[in-house]
């Protein structure tokens, strides 16, 4: 669902959601199902409170574009690392 269209705009908008977070984004990209994001970030934010908070702009950001009524979301599940 990540379609050429809007796949610039979804990775730009988890960059800028990391960095708002105080990280920093060494590489991102993906397929179209799935993205791949390397960052370096401060230990005062959680894994999963960043995964949440890029989860919810991107998914966001799909749905807005592609029309779709909140149909789009990423993979659930917990960080055990």
């Amino acid at each position: 669902m990540i379609i050429p269209d809007i796949e610039r705009t979804v990775f730009r908008l988890i960059e800028d959601q990391a960095v708002k977070l105080g990280c920093s984004v060494l590489a991102i990209n993906g397929m179209p199902d799935h993205i791949h994001l390397v960052i370096k970030m401060p230990s005062t934010i959680s894994l999963a409170d960043l995964m949440k908070q890029v989860k919810g702009v991107s998914s966001n950001a799909i749905n807005h574009k592609n029309g779709f009524v909140n149909r789009f979301k990423w993979q659930g599940g917990s960080v055990n690392r």
